[in-house]
Parts: structure tokens; sequence; C-alpha cells
């Protein structure tokens, strides 16, 4: 599984000796989950694997991929938690901050989460559009 896949590859890539091995597991792996997704046929855990990938690479591609996992295990909050990063890496802090909140309300000690809608309601944009809300009112 995939699962597995990426535990030999976290215990590969601890190693110097072993690190281009890691490298070759984790590319096979990307291979792999990217050809399910092109059949339509992708596991959870390949999304999350996928989304995991992009995440400091394409911030917008792995939005998709936390999307699309979210949709087949809309509780998991450490996987929306990680949705909620990346929709704020691409500047979409209001849907973060929406993200985040849900987060809060599955997992309600999450001090990430708390960190992040922390972290994003001090954002100009937000404050701003908070401020028209109320002054519309």
């Amino acid at each position: 599984s995939m699962q597995q896949l990426r535990y030999v590859e976290a215990v590969l890539a601890q190693s110097e000796d072993f690190k281009p091995y890691a490298e070759t597991a984790r590319l096979k792996m990307l291979e792999a989950a990217e050809n399910a997704v092109s059949k339509n046929a992708a596991a959870l855990d390949e999304l999350i694997f996928l989304g995991d990938y992009y995440k400091n690479r394409e911030p917008e591609k792995a939005a998709e991929y936390f999307r699309s996992a979210l949709l087949r295990d809309y509780g998991n909050s450490r996987l929306r938690l990680k949705y909620a990063e990346v929709l704020a890496q691409t500047g979409r802090f209001e849907e973060a901050v929406q993200q985040a909140r849900m987060c809060l309300k599955l997992n309600p000690g999450s001090r990430q989460a708390k960190r992040l809608i922390g972290e994003l309601s001090i954002r100009p944009e937000l404050i701003k559009k908070r401020t028209e809300s109320v002054i519309d009112k």
C-alpha cells in the first residue's frame, strides 16, 4: 500500500547512504499515484501523498488533491488542516480560515488549527473584509 511505501521511503531517507533510494522510491510513488488519478482510480492515501508531495512545490495542485481526499474522508481533521494550510499558501485566506475552523470543530484541541486561524485573522485582506461587513450593516 501507499502507506507502507511511504514508511519505507522515510526510513531510507534517514540514512545518507540510502537517500538516493529514497528519492527513487518517492518518484515511483509519485508516478503510480498520478497514474491512478489519471484513471480516476486513486485511493485516499494516494491523494494524500500527492497533496503532501506538491504542498511546497505547487500548492494549487496540492489543494486540489487534499480537497478530493476530503470528499472521501470528510471528518479527517489532520487532512483538513493540510488543506487549510495550502489554501493559505495560495492566498485563499478566507477559505483557509473556514477550513481551520471546521478542523477545530472536529478536533477542538488542535493547536495548529488555532495557530493558523490566529495568523490568518491578522491578514490585512481579512481585516478589511470584516471591517467592510460591519460598515455595511
